[in-house]
C-alpha cells in the first residue's frame, strides 16, 4: 500500500506540472492580441496629401503585454491603388512595417513609441523610388474624445510632422443592436526639406512647409465580439499652394497644378482578437 501511494504522489505530481505547464503557455497566449483591418478608399491621403485614388489599405497588428503597463506591437499599414489612369493611380502605393512599444504612464495617460520603415512600390514616371525610415512618438489620454499628441521624424526625407487628434464614439445600440457613429479629426504641421526626392526640390514647388486637418465620421456595425463592419466619408486638405509639393500628386496636366483639399469615400471590415 505505501508503495502504491508513492507511486499516487507521482502521478499527480507529474500532472500537477502538467496543468502548471498548460496554464502557463495559455497565459502567455492570452497576453497576445491581433488587430486586422481590410479598407477601401475612392482616395487615399498623407498628412493633407491626397496622394491615391481607388484604394486597397489592408493593414494588421500584433501585440504583446510583455510586462506591467506595456505592451510591444509590430504590424504593417499599406495603399495599394488600382490601376488604370498612369502615375495618378500609381504615385502613392506603400506597405509600411512598424514596431513600437506603449506604456502607460498614469491610469489617463500613455506613452507610444516606435519605428516605421516606408517601401514605397508606386511612384511616377521618371521620379526616383523613395523606401524612407521614420521615427514617433506620442502622448495619448484615456477621456472624452481619446486626445492624442504626436511628432514623427523621417531621416530620408528630413521631414518632421506635428499631429493632433480627437475621436469620439456614438453608441446607438439602444436603437439598434451592434450600430454606432465614428467621428474623427486632426491637425498637424510637416515640413519636409527632402519630399519625395531630389527631383521635387525645385523652387516652383513651393515652400516646403504646411499645416493640414482633416475630417472622417463612419456608420460601425458589430457584427459580433470580433468583426465590425465601417462606412463612412472623410475629408483632409493643407495649406500649400496648388503647385507645391504636397499637391503634386493630383497636378492637372494642363496647369501643373493639383488639388489642396477633398472628400471621398470609405469602406472598411475591422476583426479584433
Amino acid at each position: 500500500m505505501k508503495k502504491l501511494s508513492i507511486a499516487a504522489i507521482g502521478l499527480l505530481s507529474v500532472a500537477s506540472l502538467s496543468a502548471d505547464d498548460a496554464a502557463n503557455k495559455l497565459a502567455w497566449v492570452s497576453e497576445l492580441s491581433l488587430d486586422t483591418q481590410l479598407k477601401f478608399q475612392t482616395e487615399h491621403a498623407t498628412r493633407g496629401r491626397i496622394d491615391s485614388r481607388k484604394v486597397f489599405a489592408p493593414s494588421a497588428e500584433l501585440g504583446y503585454s510583455a510586462f506591467e503597463n506595456g505592451r510591444i506591437y509590430l504590424g504593417f499599414d499599406s495603399a495599394v491603388a488600382a490601376k488604370g489612369n498612369g502615375r495618378e493611380d500609381s504615385f502613392g502605393n506603400f506597405v509600411s512595417p512598424y514596431i513600437g512599444i506603449t506604456y502607460d504612464i498614469t491610469e489617463m495617460f500613455s506613452l507610444d513609441a516606435g519605428y516605421v520603415h516606408n517601401f514605397w512600390t508606386g511612384r511616377p514616371a521618371g521620379f526616383p523610388k523613395r523606401n524612407t525610415n521614420e521615427i514617433y512618438v506620442g502622448v495619448m489620454a484615456d477621456v472624452v474624445a481619446s486626445p492624442a499628441l504626436y511628432g514623427y521624424y523621417d531621416f530620408d526625407r528630413r521631414e518632421i510632422a506635428i499631429e493632433g487628434s480627437a475621436s469620439y464614439f456614438l453608441d446607438l445600440s439602444d436603437y439598434y443592436t451592434g450600430l454606432g457613429l465614428d467621428f474623427g479629426a486632426k491637425v498637424g504641421f510637416d515640413r519636409a526639406k527632402k519630399p519625395y526626392g531630389q527631383a521635387y526640390n525645385r523652387d516652383e514647388m513651393g515652400k516646403k512647409r504646411y499645416f493640414y486637418y482633416g475630417l472622417s465620421a463612419d456608420v460601425v456595425y458589430s457584427m459580433n465580439d470580433n468583426a465590425k463592419v465601417k462606412v463612412g466619408v472623410e475629408f483632409a486638405g493643407n495649406s500649400a499652394k496648388k503647385n507645391a509639393w504636397p499637391n503634386f500628386g493630383f497636378a492637372n496636366g494642363a496647369t501643373g497644378k493639383g488639388h489642396k483639399a477633398g472628400v471621398w469615400c470609405n469602406a472598411s471590415i475591422d476583426c479584433s482578437f
